[in-house]
């Protein structure tokens, strides 16, 4: 096993093999790099965690409505990046200069049962889970979700501080 670094983000334990096994942390999430190492062969305990980059009207949704659902102005299928920085990607980079609003990062650990049903693709060169409809009720029911205090500064990006580029 090893530490699993994705950006400033440190993952959990990972596991290196393809169906190996650790006994030092059985529970831990078996990421590597934002792409599950476990494949098909996870354990009933382990975790997996996606990320969205969700705008204030989509964050007091998932609060009042107690989870995710499709809505006006919202897609139906939700898509989640597999890490942190991948996510704050997506908010700065591609969602944020659509409107220049601010938008939440949430968190949301699942079984990785549930996980492995899950459609993955790479979208913009990140690992990128959809969730389609059918399975939100299973996502919002078997997730633990949380809103993220703060918010990775992914590789590449100018922030307002500190960006000492000349335009």
């Amino acid at each position: 096993m090893r530490r699993c670094a994705v950006g400033s983000v440190t993952l959990s334990h990972c596991v290196t093999g393809v169906g190996g096994k650790d006994d030092t942390d059985a529970s831990a999430a078996t990421l590597v790099d934002g792409i599950d190492c476990m494949g098909m062969h996870g354990d009933a305990n382990e975790k997996a965690r996606l990320y969205r980059a969700v705008s204030q009207d989509e964050l007091d949704d998932i609060i009042s409505f107690g989870g995710f659902r499709p809505g006006p102005g919202h897609m139906e299928t939700k898509l989640f990046t597999t890490s942190a920085d991948d996510a704050a990607y997506v908010a700065r980079e591609i969602l944020y200069p659509l409107d220049h609003k601010p938008l939440t990062i949430v968190e949301v650990e699942v079984p990785h049962a549930f996980w492995i049903r899950l459609f993955r693709f790479i979208a913009d060169g990140k690992p990128v889970v959809a969730v389609e409809p059918n399975q939100l009720e299973a996502l919002n029911a078997k997730g633990r979700r949380r809103v993220m205090d703060s918010s990775p500064i992914p590789y590449g990006s100018s922030c307002a501080f500190g960006d000492t580029r000349k335009g």
